[in-house]
């Protein structure tokens, strides 16, 4: 750069001296500022002509200003290629990997519009990654629950939609946040499970429904055994102890059966108003006189009635009481309550028991799920109440919360939401 300044200052001095020589000073330094701006101006549109064609040739040779700047837009132009064909690189390397994804991927702006999909888009979904970029989502899937989902502020849950191009095929499909505004659209295709689960469903329910049978044969043959007195004294143990497991049989069978019909039915109809302090009493007096152990609290601080089926929630009463009887020592409390919240209302089983490891409530509603694995047969249930459970309230709309601590008791909480409730005032009117 002083090189350069140093030369139009020569310049200008040369031009005003000749000026003088020639009797006019003033025209002569004119006549080297053009000069000086017509040098330039040349300069500037070799550097245009440069930065079009990239041509290497047209590079100036030399260390003032100009060359200087051609060396450093060459330089830049080569460093924005190299970061160009390292972008392009890692793109076709994250295209492929995607590629390799059996989940369809689907980048959503803030508007619902696509940016990017997969392979697996176009045949779960059916789009097409370079035509229709930029087509709002709702286009492809109009699976009104979808819809929905899409517009819902909670979205941490997935749902699942028939394919829109595949006839027979479930997709579970979940949105996840992948920030500035944007949204990752995932899709599964859970076909497979789905008609493995149903599958099972159909297994247990069909085995269950045939034990039926021979297991109340078998029950009744053995009351009677036990009951005749011509019996011989040696089988009077091993007859009751087969009667005990008859029953703990009969008992597998029907929760089994329950749990089949629980899962193959949808929503609870909100038309059957449901005395829940009703249920509750009736349920304390039977288990009350039956266990004669720990005493049962009830406290019915509302009389608002719940919609839904009668006969489940008096088995939700049932199981956790009963549950809750298993495992209270004698003369420990146990309190089953009913009332109103800000968001609906809570049915509330808390005992005082042995109490749960933290590591294991997650699993307490799984079928035969026991804490204590060693638990004789004779002793505890069946590891079906709590399943039971969990599935009856979500066919009322509901959710099940399970809090426990060691040495101090178990509380089971039966949520329900606001719109499944029904005050018995505006009942009787």
């Amino acid at each position: 750069m002083k090189k350069t300044i140093a030369q139009l200052l020569f310049l200008l001095i040369i031009a005003t001296a000749l000026g003088w020589y020639y009797g006019s000073p003033v025209g002569g330094a004119l006549v080297g500022a053009l000069l000086a701006i017509a040098w330039n101006l040349q300069k500037l549109y070799r550097l245009d002509r440069f930065m079009t064609h990239w041509d290497l040739n047209s590079l100036p040779e030399g260390d003032d200003a100009w060359s200087q700047i051609f060396s450093k837009a060459h330089y830049l132009r080569q460093r924005n290629l190299w970061h160009k064909r390292r972008y392009r690189s890692l793109l076709k390397e994250i295209r492929k990997s995607t590629d390799a994804m059996p989940d369809s991927a689907v980048l959503l702006n803030e508007y619902g519009e696509i940016q990017f999909c997969n392979a697996a888009a176009e045949k779960l979904i059916g789009i097409k990654s370079r035509q229709d970029r930029g087509q709002r989502i709702n286009n492809f899937i109009r699976s009104p629950r979808f819809v929905q989902y899409l517009k819902s502020a909670n979205q941490s849950q997935p749902i699942e939609i028939a394919s829109p191009v595949i006839d027979d095929v479930l997709l579970s499909c979940q949105l996840l946040p992948y920030g500035g505004g944007q949204r990752l659209l995932l899709a599964r295709d859970i076909t497979d499970r789905q008609r493995l689960t149903k599958m099972r469903r159909d297994f247990v329910a069909n085995a269950s429904h045939e034990l039926r049978t021979p297991l109340t044969v078998i029950t009744g043959y053995l009351e009677g055994l036990v009951d005749d007195p011509s019996v011989p004294e040696a089988w009077g143990q091993p007859l009751l102890q087969m009667q005990m497991q008859s029953v703990r049989m009969n008992t597998i069978v029907n929760g089994l059966l329950e749990l089949s019909q629980l899962e193959t039915r949808g929503i609870a109809a909100a038309t059957h108003e449901i005395d829940v302090c009703g249920l509750i009493n009736s349920a304390t007096e039977s288990l009350q006189d039956e266990s004669r152990l720990s005493p049962i609290k009830v406290d019915c601080a509302s009389d608002v009635r719940l919609l839904g089926d009668s006969n489940e929630i008096d088995s939700v009463i049932v199981n956790l009481l009963s549950n809750a009887l298993r495992h209270t020592p004698k003369d420990n409390d146990i309190r089953i309550s009913w009332r109103r919240n800000d968001d609906g209302a809570v049915l509330q089983v808390a005992d005082s028991g042995e109490g749960v490891p933290k590591q294991y409530l997650p699993r307490l509603t799984e079928r035969f799920f026991r804490v204590d694995q060693g638990r004789g047969s004779t002793s505890g249930g069946v590891g079906l109440g709590l399943a039971i459970v969990k599935y009856i309230v979500g066919r009322h709309e509901g959710k099940l919360s399970i809090e426990s601590e060691l040495g101090k008791g178990t509380s089971v909480s039966c949520y329900f939401p606001a719109k499944r409730l029904v005050s018995a005032a505006a009942s009787s009117d």
